[in-house]
């Protein structure tokens, strides 16, 4: 099973309309938030559509900034060695985890989170709002990547193995 596994084409194309997608649905919900409350004209919301309005101008500088950069997950590579797996990418932390050091695989509908035995990545994993891309003790591994099924099952026969041999 060793070897490293990419994102498709397709796939990445999936991730980043996705990422899009959300921000343009939450700048037409801001905007239609502010053509409501101008219609109704009165002294009070003016206040409130013009903070609306800045905050609008703001998501949209950050959404057009967020497009010109390189979309970190959709580099993702996985690669599956002997002893560890190691997540690397352009825009990524380098995350390398043993094996022997996998405390817990978490499936979500958007892939694999794979999580080491430290204490403070368990604590970030709960807290922390980048824990997929930036986060040392925490593989993020996309359903999209090839060979999803099959890594998934080795992970946890791997994980599973290493569980008895401590008992």
């Amino acid at each position: 099973m060793t070897g490293t596994y990419l994102l498709t084409v397709e796939a990445q194309d999936k991730l980043k309309a996705a990422f899009n997608w959300g921000a343009i649905k939450t700048l037409f919900s801001v905007y239609a938030i502010f053509i409501i409350l101008m219609l109704f004209r009165q002294p009070d919301l003016w206040v409130m559509g013009t903070f609306t309005l800045i905050i609008l101008f703001i998501a949209a500088i950050v959404w057009f900034i967020r497009l010109l950069m390189p979309f970190a997950l959709s580099n993702t590579a996985i690669s599956i060695t002997d002893h560890e797996i190691i997540r690397k990418g352009e825009g990524l932390l380098t995350v390398r985890i043993k094996y022997s050091a996998i405390r817990d695989i978490k499936e979500k509908s958007y892939g694999l989170i794979v999580i080491d035995d430290s204490f403070f990545t368990t604590v970030n994993y709960y807290f922390s709002k980048y824990r997929l891309t930036s986060e040392s003790g925490i593989i993020f591994i996309p359903a999209e990547i090839e060979q999803y099924d099959r890594i998934k099952i080795f992970l946890a026969s791997k994980q599973k193995e290493h569980a008895t041999s401590l008992v």
